[in-house]
């Protein structure tokens, strides 16, 4: 028969660790947001120049109005 293994216990916190874990989960999240909004405004900027460039090849095809 197989003997169970007993859990070991985790390491020691210290006393004054206990919101440590709050402010490294903000900070995280912190990061993730901003890297986000990077992205975010990097993609758009570039997908508002592919439209413009789209948008304005029609209009000379066209002879539509330039607004």
């Amino acid at each position: 028969m197989c003997e169970m293994e007993t859990a070991r216990p985790g390491p020691k916190r210290l006393a004054g660790d206990d919101g440590s874990n709050l402010v490294e989960y903000s900070m995280l999240i912190a990061l993730i947001v901003v890297v986000c909004l990077a992205a975010t405004t990097a993609f758009g900027n570039a997908a508002t120049s592919k439209m413009d460039c789209a948008s304005d090849a029609i209009v000379s095809q066209v002879g539509g109005v330039n607004c």
